[in-house]
């Protein structure tokens, strides 16, 4: 576990082990987080062919991130799932809520293959 020392208090922020964050260049203890690796993952997903909603659906490959991620003071760890680092499409979900969503995106896609 690393530690970094924070300037605006005498305490210390504990890192948790896969944090990457380099700390000292997020500016106040408001803007700091710690973040992991972000697995990118090539999925394909249906939608419009232009961009522009509307228009005819097809198959569009994306890039998809899966990471970890934990606001500055607390013990509270995410999983953050998105398209792209503009973060327009993203959910920041706790570890309760990304199993919830796995099982439930794994029942699903059961039923759909026992029904091809």
């Amino acid at each position: 576990m690393t530690t970094f020392d924070r300037d605006d208090t005498d305490n210390e922020e504990h890192c948790p082990p896969w944090c990457l964050a380099d700390h000292e260049h997020q500016g106040d203890a408001d803007q700091r987080w710690h973040y992991s690796v972000c697995i990118e993952l090539p999925l394909v997903e249906l939608a419009p062919s232009d961009g522009v909603p509307g228009a005819k659906l097809t198959d569009t490959a994306l890039s998809f991130d899966v990471g970890l991620e934990r606001p500055w003071g607390s013990t509270a760890t995410y999983v953050l799932l998105g398209v792209g680092a503009e973060r327009v499409r993203t959910f920041c979900l706790t570890l309760e809520s990304t199993e919830r969503l796995v099982a439930a995106v794994k029942d699903v896609a059961r039923i759909a293959r026992r029904s091809d």
